[in-house]
């Protein structure tokens, strides 16, 4: 239905310009994807000419290079945002989903800590980590489980002050949208102690 729609239309351009080319449509044959270009001209008498070049190799090439090129400049992107967060004064960690992508070279110099440890070893020194630290700059709001993860390292924090292992995090800086739960939509930026 496509692809006839896709002829019909090259036929109509052809009768009334003269000439249509550079269409293209994908027909699956043998069961697989196969892609053709489309060249009408008209002739006389109203009729026209349409011949397809099976293009499914160039397309396919032509695919690969764009994927090696996405790839590239996400390599490229990604040495950038690198070299930016190591080159900041506070410790970051960025996690996505249940997997440590990157801890910048202050968060590595500070805890000890590189992207090599695992989610369940993070979770397990955290609070130690965190427990003699000035301030915990956090955004909050926008994922249930992480969100939880970092009040879990806060209470077991909260928790070793009691104990008087070490001293509480003096500051918890909620950066951000979606704050309410951490501060109960009292502000936009909330300090807690």
């Amino acid at each position: 239905p496509a692809a006839a729609h896709i002829v019909l239309e090259s036929i109509a351009a052809a009768l009334r310009d003269g000439a249509d080319y550079g269409r293209t449509m994908e027909l699956e044959l043998d069961g697989r994807p196969c892609w053709f270009e489309l060249s009408t001209t008209r002739k006389d008498a109203g009729h026209v000419l349409t011949l397809s070049r099976d293009i499914t190799r160039r397309r396919a090439a032509e695919e690969a290079l764009l994927r090696s090129r996405e790839r590239e400049v996400i390599v490229e992107r990604d040495r950038r945002l690198r070299a930016l967060s190591d080159a900041a004064p506070v410790p970051m960690l960025y996690l996505r989903g249940e997997v440590v992508e990157s801890a910048n070279l202050a968060f590595r110099e500070l805890f000890g800590v590189d992207e090599a440890v695992s989610i369940g070893e993070l979770d397990t020194r955290m609070p130690e980590l965190l427990a003699n630290q000035p301030a915990l700059y956090v955004h909050l709001g926008d994922d249930e489980r992480w969100d939880a993860r970092v009040l879990g390292w806060l209470g077991a924090v909260r928790a070793q002050a009691r104990q008087h292992v070490g001293k509480p995090v003096v500051d918890v800086v909620v950066l951000g949208g979606g704050n309410e739960a951490a501060d109960g939509g009292r502000t936009p930026a909330a300090r807690s102690r």
